[in-house]
């Protein structure tokens, strides 16, 4: 397992965009861990032997098995583009121009799998794979307009 974690930044109300590609392997090539708030969640890219995609955890559910669980097949040495926007009631994520998760977080408790702790409170982890990170780039959201 491979990471790398960043100095706090915003906790609500951001954007985060990269590039990744799995290089070699079979799993997880992204495991995106981001504050929300005063709790931690992480973005899921192929996980699960190498198809999986969700959010960990919600509710104590991991990406494999709770409401945002999905597959996609993805493609070793093929970049993707990935958009995650946190607000304080909702996780949205794209990969590449496909909405992949849009969930309401305002009842949910929000955690990570051990095994990602140390990216807290914003990192970048792999399991058994190599990946390539480019473009990492994160902004806050403009004020909403009243």
């Amino acid at each position: 397992m491979t990471g790398k974690a960043f100095k706090p930044l915003p906790k609500v109300d951001y954007e985060m965009r990269l590039k990744a590609k799995r290089h070699t392997g079979g799993d997880f090539f992204v495991a995106l861990t981001f504050p929300v708030e005063e709790e931690y969640c992480s973005l899921i890219l192929g996980g699960w032997g190498g198809s999986v995609i969700g959010l960990s955890c919600l509710d104590g559910y991991d990406a494999s098995e709770n409401e945002t669980t999905d597959y996609f097949p993805f493609k070793n040495g093929q970049w993707y583009d990935v958009r995650l926007v946190v607000t304080k009631d909702r996780i949205e994520a794209w990969l590449d121009k496909k909405r992949i998760v849009n969930v309401d977080i305002s009842d949910k408790k929000l955690s990570t799998r051990i095994e990602v702790e140390l990216s807290q409170p914003i990192g970048l982890a792999t399991f058994q794979t190599t990946a390539h990170i480019r473009d990492f780039k994160m902004r806050p959201l403009p004020p909403k307009k009243k």
